[in-house]
């Protein structure tokens, strides 16, 4: 098994992927990777788990303070599989303090979902 026959009337080349939806809701939370040296890690924190088919999502992330320090939505840090990515800068650009972060997942379909990450520069 696992393969995927088609008649084509000209030659293609395509790729299949697969992203099941979720029956496990945001109990899946992950941000990795944790500890994050954005030194050593350019491309950023990643949280992953929030399901495919999870409508209108979106990661609130605070500083230990409680203060919001970055908001990321489809069109700014959430790809079409809703992985999350998060270089550690502020909206403006400048680079958010080192410290241990709090991270809040919102979805109009399966709730609120929460977990913690720290990030050293």
């Amino acid at each position: 098994g696992n393969y995927l026959s088609a008649d084509v009337s000209h030659f293609s080349v395509y790729s299949i992927r697969v992203a099941a939806a979720s029956d496990q809701g945001l109990s899946g939370l992950k941000a990795y990777p944790n500890p994050c040296d954005l030194r050593k890690v350019p491309t950023g924190l990643v949280i992953s788990g929030i399901p495919v088919d999870a409508v209108s999502p979106s990661v609130h992330i605070y500083n230990e303070a409680g203060e919001l320090v970055r908001t990321l939505s489809p069109d700014d840090g959430i790809d079409s599989l809703n992985t999350a990515h998060w270089n550690g800068k502020l909206k403006g650009g400048a680079k958010a303090a080192s410290g241990l972060y709090m991270y809040l997942v919102k979805t109009s379909n399966y709730g609120k979902g929460s977990g913690k990450f720290f990030i050293v520069w």
